[in-house]
């Protein structure tokens, strides 16, 4: 099953967000988001949505109430698809799109069996559940059946659940017999109480008599209580009729009433409600119709009298028109006369224009327009003329280029003849490349100094830091010290024997504590009460009968012996009286003696248990010396073990860093004076003087100076050459412009005067200058003309049209309208006539069309009056049809009567009801005969009688709860019955605490036996495939560092070993806190596709997994998921948005994000 969707309509923090979860071929989601933006919220809701909401809810009920909450959702399975609501409530909670009740298994075929405890254990997986699982296969790391049970359950902790029913049940019951054990202290609970049972019962006469007084006082108590009864039924039968009495007369007036009535035609509740509004709302809408009539009649009329000019309306448009036309052409009448003054203007600048390039004065327009030019001549000359200049300067461009190249190639060979060049060897240049290296040598060499002297002090540090056990470098090498593994274990089994050596002391002081306790009770107990054991009274009497069988052998004179044998025999009758009253006190006594001793046993078994393990841990403190003295660290303490292998690693390591240093060092000063000798020698084979001492720097200056200066000689040698032969190229391309340039300036000149005489110009133009100006004034006689021809043909021409136009129109209307007094006027005057009339034939109609208007809206209100009325018969039309009659005021008696029937039959039935409610459980028919068979007046005589009684009653009750505090007190007296009483009573308890400890130890023998065994079995049936996948994906997950996971089948139980990419083995304790993470996920991930493998899919909710992850890791983890996503949904949440990239890496760009917001 997948999630198409999840709607959170109302949820938390959530109202009405549509969350779409399209499928693709990875069904992979991500969501997310900051702290608060409701991912934990989300994660709830498809658990609630799945299963139900809880009872209650007040966490997700912050915003919307909780009988408010809403969730909806669209599932699919296969082709299967399913739109559902999950609403709040006690039933029918599960509901379609339109909200339409679903059955409560309506998303079996979907989901399977799954219920919500599964659900969220096996398809959801959070940060802390990682950080807890991981920690949890730690503890069952000895057990791999319980690793792969507990990661594939999601459970943690099993091992601690397994332990704790196996101690429970050790408590409970064993084997041996001992005094901690809930069964064993119950069995000796039950011993002690027979024996006390034994004792204390008594069987005398008078005790028999007293029980006998006792049971004969009980007996008359009961029968005065039997009597008090019988009285009190009695009393509630005479209140009861006293009190019902009332009701039922007016039952029967009601009836009889009701029977007098006779038949009544029943008409419905609110007949009466109808009948009285509906004759108020007829005879208001019969007046209404009325009135409305009326006003119609009226407007009628109105509408009649109103007449207008129908023909001119008829030509309104044309009339408009004509007016539109009219306020068209209204400035034409001026506007000619102005366009005509304009035109003329326009040909006076023409000639005025004519005459200054040599024209006659007198040349109308046409022979003005014959005598321009050309427009081709025209732009031909203005052409040469735009030439002119560019042609003229670039003839002496040209001519200066020739003359500065000339001078340029001159100044090249003099600087060539008097340049000399010096060639520097290649091996020169190679030393000098080589010294350059080691420019800084000197700073490179301080460092490296510096280097060494601090690596030398954090050795001599370091080896200071191993104290006591200070060794040689190679000593220290050469250490045979046992490994990391091996101190941790070491360190951990220690750890153990401590808190075994602690808890057991603990154990041993608590039961001393107890122990002192005990006795202090007893002391104290004894202290307080002066108890009489048997063994005393034993004494007593040993010594009575001693001294009677001594004055009856004679051995002592009954004169001296008597006074003695008188007080022996007090003494003894005194301690047996004394006996029988403590011996409750006795019984407690014996039971606070015996508790002592089973405290004197646990605390000795105590001290035994941690006596035994401070000589575990003395036998491990000193097989520790054994071996520390082995490897040469006498004395060294195993706690601080692993600190002092730390510090002979750091040694080490400070050893080879002081060595590296000094190792580069050497090498540098070995290399800098190579370069430098190198260097010195090719300088002097260059010719070079080099002072005596020399140092790198100076030579790398000299060295550097010399190659410099040749390298400059030769480059301006070969530019200068480069820039002759150049020169010389560009002479010969630049002369040859110059020869161009002449030629074309030459033919522009002879083309310049063709061009002038062919545009009849000659006389005007004599210069380049007088050419421009001759243009210009061409142009303005071609412009003036062209700009008279404008006004004419634009302006002058289209006014004329406009006016004849409207001259026509003017005359069509006229001709029309037929008014004879108007034709052959002028135009603007026929407007100026018909407009008024237009008007007034406009107002004339609006006049009718309102009055229309008026009319037809009181024919509407005529209409719904008319309406009004027939609703109001149709309203009653029900109830004269019920009455039978075609009237209201006929149905008037016929309401009156059916709603008199109603209330007597409601009064009838109010009656019932509250002789029911008073009935005291009796029926009907039986109260009111119980009413109907007394005498009303004789009741309250009765009722007081009966009362008279009951008191008489209590008084002998209470004379006889006199009578049974005595006689109980006499029985009492004996003691023996109440310490039976006791004794039987303890006996019953021990027989109890027996059974409950027998019944429990069952129950937890029997949960341990099964826990171990689902573990065992499920190791049994999936370790092959489990551990199979868990090994692949736990190599991706550590990027390779771990390649396998085994099981060691040699040890009991089996354990569970990774092996790293080396073939190292590593258990579970030796693995870091985020490898045990990763592990445990590799395994929740290989359980999940094992049961996808045989069961429905639901969607799988990863929250924020990748928290401890680093970059690498988190995309291995996403790798993992992806492979997951094949098999069944993945939403994953988190509110690291610089996952983002990496998702996309694994997922590509096309993976959904849903991104929630604050």
């Amino acid at each position: 099953m997948r999630l198409n969707n999840l709607h959170l309509v109302r949820f938390g923090k959530f109202t009405d967000t549509d969350i779409s979860l399209p499928k693709a071929e990875h069904d992979f989601h991500l969501v997310i988001g900051h702290n608060e933006a409701g991912k934990s919220t989300m994660r709830g809701a498809i658990a609630d949505l799945l299963f139900g909401f809880p009872a209650r809810y007040p966490a997700m009920a912050f915003i919307h109430q909780q009988a408010d909450l809403r969730l909806a959702a669209t599932v699919s399975e296969g082709d299967e698809h399913l739109s559902f609501i999950r609403t709040k409530g006690n039933k029918n909670t599960l509901r379609t799109a339109e909200d339409v009740p679903l059955p409560d298994n309506a998303l079996l075929p979907f989901m399977g069996q799954t219920d919500r405890g599964f659900f969220e254990t096996m398809f959801g997986l959070s940060h802390t559940q990682l950080v807890t699982g991981g920690d949890a296969i730690l503890d069952a790391s000895k057990d791999v059946s319980q690793v792969l049970f507990q990661s594939a359950a999601g459970i943690a902790g099993l091992g601690k659940v397994k332990d704790g029913l196996v101690a429970e049940a050790d408590k409970l019951w064993g084997p041996r017999h001992s005094s901690g054990r809930s069964y064993y202290l119950a069995s000796d609970q039950l011993d002690q109480a027979n024996k006390d049972l034994k004792a204390a019962t008594v069987r005398t006469k008078s005790w028999a008599e007293a029980r006998a007084a006792l049971d004969d006082v009980e007996a008359r108590i009961a029968a005065a209580t039997e009597r008090k009864g019988m009285l009190q039924a009695a009393r509630l039968k005479l209140e009861r009729v006293r009190r019902l009495a009332p009701t039922v007369v007016e039952l029967r007036q009601r009836l009889a009433e009701l029977e007098e009535l006779g038949d009544v035609l029943e008409l419905p509740p609110d007949a009466s409600t109808i009948h009285s509004s509906g004759e108020r709302e007829l005879s208001l809408a019969e007046t209404t119709l009325r009135l409305r009539e009326e006003a119609v009649e009226k407007l009628t009329k109105q509408r009649d009298t109103e007449v207008f000019d129908e023909k001119v309306l008829s030509a309104k448009d044309d009339i408009l028109a004509l007016a539109a036309s009219g306020e068209s052409v209204r400035n034409h009448y001026a506007g000619l006369v102005t366009r005509q003054a304009e035109l003329e203007r326009s040909l006076e600048l023409a000639r005025a224009a004519a005459v200054e390039l040599g024209w006659p004065d007198s040349e109308d327009e046409a022979t003005l327009r014959a005598r321009l030019p050309a427009a081709l001549k025209l732009r031909e000359v203005q052409r040469l003329v735009s030439q002119h200049s560019g042609l003229l300067q670039t003839k002496n461009s040209a001519l200066k280029n020739v003359e500065d190249k000339k001078a340029e190639l001159g100044e090249a060979d003099e600087e060539l003849k008097g340049m000399a060049v010096t060639e520097v060897s290649a091996a020169l240049r190679s030393a000098l490349v080589e010294a350059q290296a080691y420019r800084n040598t000197a700073a490179a060499q301080a460092k490296l100094e510096s280097a060494v002297t601090s690596a030398q002090r954090a050795l001599d540090s370091a080896h200071a830091g191993l104290g006591q056990w200070v060794r040689e470098m190679a000593a220290l090498q050469q250490m045979s010290v046992p490994s990391t593994e091996r101190l941790t274990s070491l360190v951990t089994k220690r750890q153990r024997l401590e808190s075994e050596l602690e808890a057991a002391t603990d154990r041993a002081e608590e039961a001393q504590r107890k122990l002192d306790d005990a006795q202090l009770e007893v002391k104290q107990f004894s202290e307080a009460r002066h108890i009489v054991t048997g063994s005393d009274v034993r004494a007593a009497r040993k010594k009575r009968d001693a001294d009677w069988q001594s004055i009856k052998d004679g051995t002592t004179p009954l004169a001296s012996g008597a006074a003695g044998l008188d007080l022996a025999i007090d003494l003894a009758d005194e301690l047996v009286d004394t006996q029988l009253g403590s011996a409750t006190d006795a019984a407690e006594l014996q039971s606070l003696r015996q508790r002592v001793e089973r405290a004197e046993a646990d605390a000795l078994a105590t001290a035994q248990a941690k006596d035994r393990k401070a000589a575990e841990l003395a036998t491990f403190d000193s097989e520790w010396q054994e071996l520390a003295a082995f490897v040469g660290l006498p004395g060294l303490a195993l706690v601080d073990a692993r600190a002092w292998m730390s510090k002979r690693e750091l040694v080490l390591s400070a050893g080879a860093t002081v060595q590296e240093k000094e190792d580069a060092l050497r090498q540098e000063v070995e290399a800098s004076e190579g370069a430098l000798a190198g260097l010195v020698t090719q300088l002097e084979l260059a010719g070079a003087v080099v002072p005596v001492p020399s140092t790198l720097p100076a030579a790398l200056t000299q060295a550097e100076e010399l190659v410099a200066e040749a390298d400059r000689a030769k480059a301006r040698r070969a530019q200068l050459s480069k820039q002759r032969d150049s020169s010389s190229s560009t002479l010969t391309r630049l002369q040859a412009d110059a020869d161009a340039a002449s030629e074309a300036y030459t033919d522009w000149e002879s083309n310049w005067s063709v061009a002038v005489a062919a545009a009849g110009l000659s006389e005007y133009i004599k210069s380049v200058d007088d050419a421009e100006q001759a243009l210009a004034k061409a142009e303005a006689v071609k412009q003036s003309l062209d700009k008279a021809a404008s006004i004419k043909r634009d302006r002058i021409d289209t006014m004329n049209r406009d006016l004849d136009e409207f001259k026509r129109l003017a005359g069509e209307v006229v001709e029309t309208l037929g008014i004879e007094g108007l034709k052959g006027v002028d135009p603007r005057e026929v407007v100026r006539a018909l407009s008024p009339k237009l008007k007034e034939a406009e107002a004339g109609e609006a006049r009718r069309v309102a009055a229309d208007e008026a009319l037809s809206a009181a024919m509407a209100q005529r209409d719904e009056a008319q309406q009004q009325l027939e609703q109001v018969k149709a309203k009653v039309a029900p109830l004269l049809a019920a009455a039978g009659v075609t009237s209201l005021a006929d149905a008037a008696t016929l309401v009156t009567r059916s709603d008199t029937k109603r209330r007597l039959v409601q009064d009838i039935e109010a009656a019932r009801r509250a002789l029911m409610q008073g009935s005291d459980g009796l029926g009907l028919d039986e109260v009111i005969a119980e009413v109907t068979g007394c005498d009303l007046a004789q009741v309250a005589v009765d009722l007081t009688s009966t009362e008279d009684s009951i008191e008489q009653v209590q008084a002998e009750q209470t004379s006889l709860a006199a009578e049974h505090a005595k006689a109980k007190l006499a029985v009492e007296a004996f003691g023996g019955g109440r310490d039976a009483a006791i004794a039987e009573a303890r006996r019953q308890e021990a027989l109890a605490g027996m059974a409950a400890a027998s019944e429990r130890y069952i129950k937890v023998t029997a949960a341990a036996k099964l826990l171990s065994w689902a573990i065992e079995r499920y190791r049994e049936q999936n370790q092959g495939p489990m551990l199979a996948r868990a090994e692949a994906i736990f190599a991706k997950l550590t990027l390779g560092r771990f390649t396998r996971l085994s099981v060691e089948f040699d040890s009991t139980p089996y354990r569970l070993t990774a092996l790293r990419a080396d073939g190292r083995p590593v258990e579970v304790p030796g693995l870091s806190e985020g490898t045990r993470d990763q592990l445990y996920l590799a395994l929740r991930l290989a359980a999940l596709e094992l049961h996808l493998a045989k069961a429905k899919a639901l969607p799988f909710i990863a929250d924020d997994l990748f928290i401890n992850f680093d970059d690498e890791r988190s995309t291995a983890g996403l790798e993992a998921l992806r492979d997951l996503s094949r098999h069944t949904q993945v939403l994953f949440l988190s509110h690291h948005d610089h996952l983002l990239p990496r998702v996309r890496q694994v997922f590509g760009s096309e993976v959904n994000v849903v991104e929630l917001q604050r």
